[in-house]
């Protein structure tokens, strides 16, 4: 009501607007809050601020008094736009999947979707999974398995290749066979249905001993209570894979486990034949074949050259920028892009950026500087680009190096020279070949990039036989750097193990903590 100064009285029994009413009530709220933040201060013995925001105290008046913000107006809300396109992705897919009458959601078959995909990736009409007994439940289990990587595009699925040209087609094809997956989820984009996650990622011709493959598979539960190790769980599914790919036990996880985030680290082998050093079995100089390094370092004893090779490994261990060892474009910053946070370092995604080692053919107009070559004439430099070795003296918005080119090397050794060949594990008994004497380079780390591994190790060989100056490894390791450095082969490089981080104990489990779930890596 008005206060009776020109207006309708208390009395009058005149009637006031919404709009008055709605002003007065803001009015009264605006002049009780203070004491309303003092008493509740008081009330809880713990001191606070309150902060009379002018600007708030005009937006919350205009909106009260607005004659267009009434009562019986409705109140519009902005709608988030979608903030998983993979999830809104495969939504899409099964936006019209329907089912037949009688028939179970795991028994139709979804065809891969996209344009890229190759056509023997499709589901045939008549096929079925097989009979398996009923006692088989989606478990989530972590398959530790083995593969010669010879003949096969790496080990991540591609839809784009003809199926079988890598391990995960055949590996999904052999659990498929096993009854391991149900027809719905199988040949899915990525893998996706059945969460699918590696330990490690190889390309073309990299194999490897101790890759994990964590996965939602069907499997009957009851046989991890006589058998942790899951090796009948294996040994169904080895019936189904060829000779050169093998699945050595299969272990029951946590939902939440995934292969790729909890291994910390890795360690790879590789072969390096002693001849690319010119050194024989005995780690002298092979005077049979010709010196491959210098003229200036042809008198060089072999224990030199070994201690150059090994000196030149050493310069790799730490944390570095090892954007001139990998597919620099690869990994460059977004730009234009907002920062991703703390997942900018390990990729959005499990595919995104993974622990990646391969030999796939390179160009040198990928490992050199720009990506389009249009920033060329602008950023300064010290050195030839044409030599593929330079200095840049300012940022290069075209050529970034940034977080995700930063790995860690924890160490990097090679033994002594050995024997390979007839009678041995690395050689073949049937060949009539006589021994082959190499040098096995062992290197530990987080995780590496594409090319990382095969093109340090080259570098370092190099470097011992005096083609690339080993003073220019740790120039190599910092950001302005922009070096072109060789590449070794694939065929003889393979994983030999993977750290896990350890396991919380169960609350169940016994003090001595011997059982599956226990604190074990």
């Amino acid at each position: 009501h008005d206060d009776g100064s020109g207006g309708a009285s208390r009395g009058s029994g005149a009637t006031v607007s919404p709009q008055s009413r709605a002003r007065y009530l803001a009015a009264w709220a605006m002049a009780s809050l203070p004491q309303w933040a003092t008493h509740q201060a008081a009330a809880s013995h713990r001191p606070r601020r309150w902060r009379w925001n002018e600007r708030a105290a005009a937006a919350s008046w205009w909106w009260w008094s607005s004659s267009a913000r009434s009562s019986s107006s409705p109140v519009r809300t902005r709608a988030k736009p979608e903030r998983n396109d993979a999830r809104r992705d495969r939504r899409a897919e099964s936006a019209d999947w329907t089912v037949p009458d009688g028939v179970s959601h795991g028994d139709v078959a979804r065809q891969p979707a996209g344009d890229h995909v190759h056509p023997s990736h499709l589901i045939a009409p008549n096929l079925r999974r097989p009979d398996v007994p009923e006692t088989y439940k989606k478990k989530p289990v972590a398959l530790l398995m083995g593969y010669v990587g010879a003949g096969y595009s790496g080990n991540t699925t591609n839809a784009s290749l003809p199926r079988g040209s890598t391990v995960d087609d055949v590996l999904e094809d052999a659990l498929f066979d096993a009854g391991c997956i149900l027809l719905s989820n199988y040949r899915s984009r990525s893998l996706s249905r059945l969460k699918w996650s590696r330990s490690s990622r190889t390309d073309k011709g990299v194999s490897s001993l101790a890759t994990v493959v964590s996965a939602r598979l069907e499997v009957d539960p009851g046989d991890w209570d006589t058998d942790p190790e899951g090796t009948r769980i294996a040994a169904n599914i080895n019936r189904h894979l060829p000779t050169h790919v093998r699945v050595f036990a299969a272990y029951s996880t946590p939902k939440s486990f995934q292969a790729r985030r909890a291994c910390v680290r890795r360690t790879y082998d590789y072969l390096l034949p002693a001849r690319c050093l010119g050194l024989n079995v005995h780690g002298e100089r092979d005077e049979s074949i010709a010196w491959p390094g210098v003229p200036g370092l042809a008198n060089d004893t072999g224990s030199e050259v070994l201690s150059r090779f090994r000196r030149a490994l050493q310069m790799f261990e730490g944390s570095h920028y090892f954007h001139n060892y990998t597919k620099r474009s690869a990994y460059a910053p977004a730009r234009g892009r907002r920062r991703r946070g703390r997942y900018d370092r390990y990729g959005g995604d499990d595919d995104d950026e993974e622990e990646t080692e391969g030999s796939e053919p390179m160009d040198e107009a990928d490992d050199g500087g720009s990506v389009d070559g249009s920033n060329d004439a602008f950023t300064e430099y010290v050195g030839s680009k044409r030599r593929g070795c330079y200095w840049l003296k300012a940022r290069d918005d075209a050529d970034l190096v940034g977080v995700k080119h930063a790995r860690k090397v924890n160490s990097f050794v090679a033994a002594d020279p050995a024997v390979a060949g007839p009678g041995c594990a690395a050689g073949d008994a049937s060949s009539d070949a006589p021994p082959s004497p190499f040098v096995r380079v062992t290197v530990n780390g987080d995780s590496f990039m594409l090319y990382q591994i095969r093109k340090m190790i080259a570098t370092a060989v190099a470097a011992a036989l005096g083609h690339f100056p080993i003073e220019l490894i740790p120039a190599s390791l910092t950001r302005p750097a922009r070096i072109a450095t060789p590449i070794a082969p694939a065929s003889t490089l393979y994983l030999v193990d993977a750290e896990f981080m350890s396991f919380r104990p169960r609350k169940d489990a016994p003090a001595g903590g011997d059982s599956p779930g226990g604190d074990s890596p």
